[in-house]
């Protein structure tokens, strides 16, 4: 993730942009179609110097995408044109761990405590007398979730300690569904990156030449994150209570070896082998070229605590005193009198009345409906607690930003049946392809609503009121139903009047990857058909009856990331490559720019307008690039988008193209790059041979794995293979080959398709 500046001082996570348009995918390029640059916006700044401190809403969705890995292994963080397959220790990694420090794992505290400043060339290595601790900078890396990330970024993170003296950081809470993740390290220098009481662990041997760059099965470590109800000592006992009660501990499992697929089994992940029964994942080595374990890891391959537990908890000590340095602040930390607190956006502007803070989110109870405010517009004194900087608590019906924040996660978990069915389940079953509105309340990012409905907070003047359809407050659909702290806030306050009339109206929408669900409920009578709107920044930027991949157009629906020729881009929907069948829009485009001319308070002085920034995650789904010669920012490339159809109307092709009605496009849970873009040489590996052994040839390989609902059911592995290519350049135009082996799956009974949409060719 890569920094970008908004206010002065923006703490590291997102790249931010003005959000007037977002991202749509050309058949040969994923464009920025306004037409700016990063310097555009950070020129151009939220003011926070004027007479009256501007108004920002913070407008979020609530979907499921927030409780993924911060950190995934197909993103190039460094800008180098190569992606981070694995931790870089070059990287800086963000998050509630200082990347400049040295932790131990403390039993006694359930916690990691900082003992040290870190060491090495890039000031991450914990040697000579730190030798028995961990890395800050590789448990970022192993740890973090999207989640965190926001959390520290807006507050310094969530605490489960919160004293005037102490302040302790939790990871995210995980299911052990595909959420959980396993990260997998086999480097040169990972022995001084954990603790030296687990022993010389093994690493990659590649560099003596006798595996050939393969990941062997007994090298390295892997470290898996998931959230069990704690009992006892084992601290891992899991029970038939659903997630929501009690809120289960954050966990970091470590072993030695490759588990690299620990989160890729049939049902449950992250287990023990003893714990939960066999939880295969059925890895076929020859096929994948991952040399990873195919079931869960004994007791005997636990890395343990300190006092011999098998599970660390994934809560960290910060802002210690004893390890603090001004000129290395990681952790965000401001002083309260003679203690330290860790801080966010909303302290450094909101304490102090520089900026005026409100939130507006997706909800569980309306998940497929616009927007519910959690709280208006207005200072942050009645959050943190100013002589100490200790967030106040909030009785059940109050709101406020922190605790909305502090309360969301994966809803409707049930642990006993490792689904989302079942008595204490959330009605979100197997096989879906559609569903309504609150079941399968973690899924739904209706971006575009819940951004409308930030629009009409600051346009309304009088009869202040929520939209009837959002409101996620009226008997059955109350969210406090499902997770105790989601408060909806009333209508009651105007955040402008003749006193504050030239106050900056601002929003920053954080969207958790990828829209859906949002085309059909943002006409109304302020802004009028925001289908129309989003038209005329269509043919403003020149998409209008040109060619675009998109899942869906009226004259074209069969919901697959096709080319697809766009008449207006208001009536496009399916959002390429994430989500072709989700229904997700571009009518924020519309809505933003709409807002952005448009005076929208007559009855004030002067203009009322409204600027937004987007802070957008990386995307969840990757895309193959085959380069037609060595990889290269001038080299023409084909690209490959990954394609899932669940087949569960049938197992006719022709009507699983044309015929979407019964289909759905599941979900992709995990994406490994077994082999990067690599020339073929006689060095290469005997995998892709057949390629050739010459120059001119070059050969990629890959392993997905996929979930076959769109929404819910148990969310783990029911099919996965590999995608191959194979390029020559020797010829005349060149050629490309592109291969895909299902190796295991076709779970349900429904027929699945795997495959691919490519362009770039002349036979696309």
């Amino acid at each position: 993730m890569k920094t970008r500046q908004l206010f002065a001082g923006l703490c590291q996570g997102f790249a931010l942009s003005v959000a007037f348009l977002p991202v749509l995918w050309s058949p040969y390029a994923a464009a920025n179609l306004s037409g700016a640059t990063m310097a555009t916006y950070a020129a151009a700044p939220i003011e926070i110097v004027q007479n009256v401190p501007p108004l920002v809403m913070l407008t979020m969705s609530m979907d499921h995408q927030y409780w993924l890995e911060a950190y995934n292994d197909f993103t190039d963080l460094t800008g180098d044109g190569d992606v981070e397959r694995t931790y870089d220790d070059t990287f800086n990694y963000y998050g509630y761990f200082h990347s400049k420090r040295c932790y131990q794992y403390v039993d006694a505290n359930s916690r990691f405590d900082p003992v040290g400043v870190a060491a090495g060339t890039n000031g991450h290595y914990c040697d000579g007398g730190l030798d028995n601790a961990w890395s800050g900078n590789f448990l970022n890396w192993a740890s973090m979730t999207r989640m965190d990330i926001v959390r520290k970024i807006l507050y310094g993170g969530y605490r489960s300690t919160d004293t005037a003296t102490t302040s302790v950081l939790e990871r995210a809470h995980l299911p052990t569904d595909a959420h959980a993740f396993a990260k997998y390290y086999n480097g040169a220098d990972i022995n001084s990156l954990v603790p030296s009481s687990y022993g010389a662990l093994k690493v990659d041997r590649a560099n003596g030449g006798n595996n050939n760059g393969i990941d062997d099965g007994d090298e390295g470590i892997t470290i898996c994150n998931v959230s069990f109800k704690a009992t006892g000592s084992s601290q891992g006992t899991t029970g038939t209570t659903p997630v929501e009660t009690p809120n289960p501990a954050p966990m970091l499992r470590v072993v030695k070896k490759n588990y690299q697929l620990w989160t890729a089994n049939e049902v449950r992940q992250c287990t023990w082998e003893n714990e939960l029964g066999d939880n295969p994942n059925g890895n076929n080595a020859a096929a994948s070229g991952i040399n990873a374990a195919l079931t869960d890891p004994p007791d005997s391959d636990a890395l343990r605590t300190p006092s011999g537990l098998r599970d660390h908890i994934a809560r960290v000590k910060v802002c210690d005193p004893a390890f603090f340095d001004a000129n290395q602040d990681l952790e965000n930390c401001k002083a309260y009198g003679a203690n330290l607190k860790p801080e966010g956006l909303l302290q450094r502007y909101g304490l102090d009345g520089q900026v005026k803070f409100g939130l507006m989110t997706g909800s569980y109870a309306r998940n497929l409906s616009g927007g519910v405010l959690r709280k208006n517009v207005g200072p942050l004194t009645d959050e943190v607690n100013v002589s100490d900087g200790t967030f106040i608590a909030k009785t059940s019906t109050q709101t406020g930003i922190i605790r909305t924040l502090n309360a969301v996660r994966i809803y409707g978990y049930n642990y006993a049946a490792g689904s989302y069915l079942g008595a204490s389940g959330d009605n979100c079953g197997f096989q879906q392809t559609t569903f309504t509105e609150g079941t399968c309340k973690s899924w739904g990012n209706p971006m575009s609503e819940i951004y409308l409905e930030s629009l009409r907070y600051f346009a309304i003047s009088s009869g202040r009121a929520p939209t009837s359809t959002f409101t996620a407050n009226v008997s059955p659909n109350v969210d406090s139903n499902s997770i105790a702290g989601l408060v909806e806030d009333t209508w009651t306050n105007d955040p402008l009047t003749s006193d504050n009339f030239c106050a900056s109206l601002n929003t920053i929408v954080f969207n958790a990857s990828v829209s859906s669900y949002d085309d059909n409920e943002t006409t109304n009578s302020l802004f009028g058909d925001a289908k129309a709107l989003t038209k005329t920044v269509g043919d403003g930027e020149g998409i209008t009856d040109k060619d675009f991949f998109i899942g869906s157009t009226p004259g074209n629906t069969n919901e697959l990331c096709s080319s697809k020729k766009i008449a207006s881009l208001g009536d496009a929907f399916g959002l390429c490559p994430e989500a072709p069948t989700l229904r997700g829009s571009f009518h924020m485009a519309g809505l933003a720019h709409y807002g952005h001319i448009t005076d929208l308070r007559k009855d004030l002085e002067r203009k009322q307008s409204v600027n937004t920034f987007a802070v957008s995650l990386a995307t969840s789904t990757p895309v193959i690039e085959a380069f037609l010669g060595d990889a290269g920012p001038t080299t023409p490339r084909v690209r490959i988008l990954p394609a899932y159809r669940l087949r569960a109307g049938g197992n006719n092709i022709n009507e699983a193209l044309n015929n979407p009605a019964n289909d759905g496009a599941g979900s992709m849970v995990d994406f490994k790059i077994i082999t990067p873009h690599t020339m073929v040489t006689s060095a290469v590996s005997t995998t892709p041979a057949a390629v050739g052994s010459n120059t001119g040839h070059y050969y990629g390989k890959f392993w997905m794995n996929w979930e076959d609902s769109e929404q819910g059911g148990d969310f783990d592995q029911d099919s996965w293979g590999i995608y191959e290519y194979r390029v020559n350049t020797n010829l005349s135009p060149a050629t490309i080959q592109v291969i895909t082996n299902l190796v295991s799956g076709i779970s349900g009974g429904s027929p699945q398709l795997f495959g691919f949409v490519i362009s770039g060719t002349t036979q696309d």
